[in-house]
C-alpha cells in the first residue's frame, strides 16, 4: 500500500514538473511579431526595463533568453534573470526558478533550493507553487515528508481552483484518513 502511495506521487510530481503552469508566462504571452525586427524592439524594451529593476521584466527577459525570442538561446542568462526576478519577490519567477532547482535544468539538481523559492511563492498564495510545496512535503523532497503540511498546501491550491491539488487531497484523505479530519 505504501508503495502504491509513492508511486502515485511519483506520477503526479512527474506530471506537475513536466506541464506547463497555467500562471507562468510563456512565449504565447507576448504579441505576434510579424518581423525579427519588431522581435528585437520587444527584447530591447524589456532588456531595458529589467536593467532598471522592473522584477516583471526582468522574468520576461529571462523567458525570452530560456526560448530565444529576439535574442540567442542562452540558459544561464535567463536563470540569471529569474533569480533577479525572484529575489524581488516574483512569485512566477520564484515557482519557475523551484522547477528549475527541481530538475536540475542547467543548474546543478537541488530540491532543498526548489522547497525553498516554492515556498516563498506558495507563502504569496500562487497556487502552482502551493501544489509543487504540497508535493514536497508529501514526497520529502528537499524536506522532510510532512502529510498534514502536505494537506494545508494542497487545500490552498484547490481552494484557487487547483484540479491537480484537489486530486492529490482525495488520494491523501484515502490513504491517510487522519490526516484529512
Amino acid at each position: 500500500m505504501k508503495k502504491k502511495f509513492i508511486a502515485l506521487f511519483i506520477v503526479f510530481s512527474f506530471l506537475l514538473i513536466n506541464s506547463p503552469t497555467n500562471n507562468s508566462a510563456s512565449a504565447n504571452d507576448y504579441p505576434v511579431q510579424s518581423t525579427k525586427n519588431t522581435t528585437e524592439v520587444s527584447f530591447n524594451d524589456t532588456q531595458k526595463k529589467a536593467e532598471l529593476g522592473d522584477a516583471k521584466a526582468q522574468f520576461d527577459l529571462g523567458l525570452m533568453y530560456a526560448k530565444g525570442e529576439g535574442v540567442a538561446k542562452d540558459k544561464q542568462k535567463a536563470i540569471e534573470w529569474c533569480t533577479r526576478s525572484a529575489e524581488q519577490g516574483n512569485p512566477e519567477a520564484q515557482l519557475n526558478l523551484g522547477i528549475i532547482y527541481a530538475n536540475g535544468d542547467s543548474v546543478t539538481k537541488d530540491k532543498r533550493k526548489a522547497f525553498l523559492w516554492y515556498t516563498k511563492a506558495a507563502k504569496q498564495g500562487f497556487a502552482e507553487a502551493q501544489l509543487n510545496l504540497g508535493l514536497c512535503y508529501a514526497t520529502g523532497e528537499g524536506v522532510a515528508v510532512n502529510k498534514m503540511e502536505a494537506y494545508k498546501w494542497w487545500l490552498k491550491a484547490a481552494s484557487q481552483g487547483n484540479e491537480t491539488a484537489k486530486q492529490n487531497l482525495e488520494f491523501l484523505c484515502k490513504q491517510t484518513p487522519s490526516v484529512c479530519r
